[in-house]
């Protein structure tokens, strides 16, 4: 399976964002047959399920490697905030992801799921460090900080933002707004 995830992510981003992966260019790459890689995978949208699956949770391993390093609440969740932005500007990993991005566009289910998984992943590990800052309902505001930091990357991502400071931009952002009160009206 290994090896079609590589030689899937390995395409993709050779392909970049305009032109389609097909199955059996997967398969020629991996130095495989189509049996096995139906053996893995119902269709190409579960491959690229399955390469945003294992991006996410790489990209969550990477985070809580930087988050762990600091000591205090405040510090984790700008460690974490400008690791992700981080990633995107990545010549590497940023091209991965535009490409993953784009072939997952192509599918509602992927893309939706996709959007989902890094929503949660970002909300789960901003909940606790918020929780430890004492603000007030600490996973709401971890999903708002997830959808804000979701559009910075984003915007890194396809270049309409200049990617110079805006790690500690977004941080203080996200950081003034959770700490902001509430008005329930």
């Amino acid at each position: 399976m290994r090896r079609l995830l590589d030689a899937g992510l390995t395409l993709l981003i050779d392909r970049g964002t305009s032109e389609a992966v097909r199955v059996a260019d997967i398969v020629a790459a991996a130095g495989l047959s189509n049996r096995a890689f139906y053996r893995y995978f119902a269709s190409k949208d579960d491959l690229v399920a399955a390469i945003v699956d294992d991006g996410m949770r790489r990209a969550e391993s990477y985070l809580r490697h930087l988050m762990d390093r600091e000591t205090s609440p405040e510090r984790r969740l700008r460690a974490m905030i400008a690791g992700f932005l981080r990633q995107a500007t990545d010549p590497v990993i940023g091209a991965a992801t535009r490409a993953v991005l784009a072939q997952s566009e192509r599918s509602r289910d992927v893309a939706g799921s996709a959007a989902r998984a890094a929503l949660d992943m970002i909300a789960g590990l901003a909940a606790d460090p918020l929780a430890e800052l004492g603000v007030e309902r600490p996973r709401d505001k971890a999903r708002l900080v997830a959808i804000t930091l979701s559009g910075a990357v984003q915007d890194v991502l396809w270049g309409r933002h200049e990617r110079s400071s805006r790690a500690e931009e977004v941080a203080a952002y996200c950081l003034a707004g959770v700490r902001a009160p509430v008005d329930a009206r």
